[in-house]
């Protein structure tokens, strides 16, 4: 309903004396106020307000020797009274407000409608928003109230990125929306930044795109921003993919390229931070792609504690001001990590790493074919020269091609999804066949050639199929050829038996010295045998001694890897079993014992 501000009734009104403004105010005739009032849905007609090119005008009656004059307090700049948004959870609504900065730039601000409670902090919440409150703030309050009633409540607020829910609506992280309920609800993001306008064009980032075919392991961190927002949708578990190598030549060119797909590119986000910066990180770019560059400036920890946390999807539990549990936000984060190798050309794999943080080792030069360029040095300098110059596009059109599938079928495109992913796993069964953890992985590898098949049949990347498939295979299979052998975790297990056995027997207690006190201060202990005139050293390891020496996991997860190679004995049970000391050593305290016979069949094995 629209409410004529002037009207005759309006009129006799104030010429029976109510509401005289007496002082003050603005001469329509000196102001912008002589045009014509605006009137539209986004700008709520009050009795007694207007708007006008300007802003918000309180507009009275002031009496005068000819007669009655229109004047007007200016109240509020020129704003977009857009609707009130509620939330899923009946957290208190907001107003949503939009404007247009001095740069021109496009904005959200959010009063919650509790603040019309008082002037002062409904002027205080403006501020905030960056709004300014010209005329009183009482008048500016009042307005607001009556506007209430005459906005849509077809808003809904969310505080989450990426999906909203099961709609096809993805929230990005920078707040823009892409999308729309199935009931016609309008999704506003809670936590707003400025908004990342594409640069460039789309022509500009196809191009761009098209230099890459032929260089599979340069298309290959495209493939997993493309995927990226597949993961939610297809029930994938998140988990990143880092790039090593002793190569400075394409590594990072590769991911400013793939950062480019959705956001800013000239600068590269880095591996130096924690594991709960990560964590903000991670929600912010939820069902996005994010890039890593730099692994070595993290530590071990770090790097430990981020790949795990990435991969799990559930941010870290914490108690709210209350002291009360706060409900934890969840996320399906795709990332592509760069590292050079340490110096002794191995960086220590921890615990279920080579499945959360996959490590994929790529030649010495990642060009295979520099088109025209004289060199390979002159097309990854182009490359890294043009990325920052053409980015947003191609993601937004990727986004917006998913979003419209969701909204005509959810269950078929899930179903093009999964069946792509088969064709992918179809294609490298005999491999994985034997290889429990490697099949892990194959899976996330899938979903990047299933989301590099649907971008091309799409239109949205200028690749062919043979292109994406060998885009998504080399990489494959330098990870699987890297892992070949012991699976990663097996490895490492076995990897820090040996190293505490064989090159720290200081941190033992030699059995025949004197009597074991306790498990915790002597939690690691050798035997020393005779045979044939050579030292044969056996270990005994208690269970806390395990545990430290295998660091990041439990003996439940040791155990089995040990077990299973034969390191350990089995009980009757099957289990791993414990044994005495010898010569009653250690009293009734029983250890895992590592013998010196397999100590040195892995050695043999490994070359060492």
């Amino acid at each position: 309903m629209i409410y004529p501000l002037i009207t005759a009734s309006t009129l006799a009104q104030q010429d029976a004396g109510e509401e005289e403004f007496e002082d003050g105010g603005t001469d329509f005739a000196d102001d912008s106020m002589a045009e014509e009032p605006i009137f539209d849905n986004y700008h709520p007609q009050v009795s007694g307000y207007e708007w006008h090119p300007d802003g918000l005008y309180r507009v009275r009656l002031k009496k005068t020797d000819s007669g009655w004059e229109r004047v007007g307090e200016h109240l509020l700049p020129f704003l977009y009274i857009v609707g009130i948004a509620h939330t899923a959870s009946g957290r208190t609504p907001h107003l949503i407000i939009g404007w247009t900065d001095q740069k021109s730039r496009d904005l959200t601000a959010l009063v919650p409608t509790t603040s019309l409670a008082s002037p002062a902090t409904c002027e205080t919440n403006l501020a905030s928003e960056g709004i300014k409150v010209f005329g009183e703030a009482k008048e500016v309050v009042r307005y607001l109230k009556q506007a209430q009633a005459l906005l849509s409540h077809n808003f809904v607020l969310e505080s989450n990125y990426g999906w909203f829910g099961h709609e096809p609506v993805f929230i990005w992280a920078d707040g823009t929306v892409t999308g729309q309920t199935s009931n016609g609800e309008v999704v506003i993001p809670e936590k707003r930044r400025l908004p990342e306008k594409p640069v460039g064009t789309l022509e500009q980032q196809l191009e761009l795109l098209q230099l890459l075919t032929g260089n599979a392991f340069l298309q290959f961190p495209t493939l997993i921003a493309l995927a990226a927002p597949l993961g939610k949708l297809a029930n994938c578990e998140g988990g990143g993919f880092n790039y090593v190598g002793d190569s400075s030549a394409g590594k990072s060119t590769s991911g400013r390229i793939a950062l480019g797909t959705y956001y800013p590119c000239a600068s590269l986000p880095t591996w130096n931070g924690t594991s709960n910066a990560f964590g903000g990180i991670a929600l912010r770019y939820n069902c996005s792609f994010l890039m890593l560059d730099e692994l070595a400036m993290a530590s071990e920890k770090t790097i430990k504690e981020t790949a795990f946390f990435l991969a799990s999807g559930t941010e870290r539990r914490r108690l709210n001001r209350d002291a009360h549990l706060r409900e934890a936000s969840g996320f399906n984060v795709s990332y592509f990590s760069t590292g050079e190798c340490a110096a002794d050309g191995v960086r220590r794999t921890l615990a279920g790493e080579d499945v959360r943080l996959c490590r994929i080792p790529v030649p010495d030069n990642l060009v295979s074919d520099r088109k025209q360029f004289p060199s390979d040095s002159a097309f990854v300098e182009h490359l890294n020269r043009e990325a920052p110059l053409c980015w947003g596009h191609v993601g937004r059109r990727w986004i917006e091609y998913v979003v419209a599938r969701l909204a005509e079928d959810r269950a078929a495109l899930v179903a093009k999804i999964e069946s792509y992913c088969q064709v992918f796993l179809d294609a490298i069964s005999a491999k994985i066949a034997q290889r429990r953890q490697l099949g892990r992985v194959a899976h996330r590898f899938a979903m990047l050639y299933a989301a590099g098949r649907m971008a091309s049949e799409a239109g949205i990347v200028p690749w062919d199929l043979d292109s994406i498939t060998q885009a998504t295979l080399l990489p494959f299979n330098a990870h699987a050829d890297d892992t070949e052998g012991l699976e990663g975790e097996d490895r490492r297990v076995l990897d820090a038996v040996y190293t505490m056995c064989r090159t720290q027997p200081a941190r033992f207690e030699f059995a025949g010295s004197h009597s074991v006190r306790d498990s915790v201060g002597h939690r690691l202990m050798r035997s020393k045998l005779q045979e044939g005139g050579d030292e044969v050293w056996d270990f005994y390891f208690s269970a806390p001694g395990l545990k430290a020496t295998c660091q990041g996991s439990s003996n439940r997860q040791i155990l089995p890897h040990l077990v299973q190679h034969g390191w350990l004995e089995r009980d009757d049970s099957g289990r791993a079993k414990r044994v005495k000391m010898p010569n009653g050593e250690g009293g009734n305290q029983l250890f895992y014992r590592i013998t010196a016979e397999v100590l040195d069949s892995y050695e043999d094995t490994q070359g060492a």
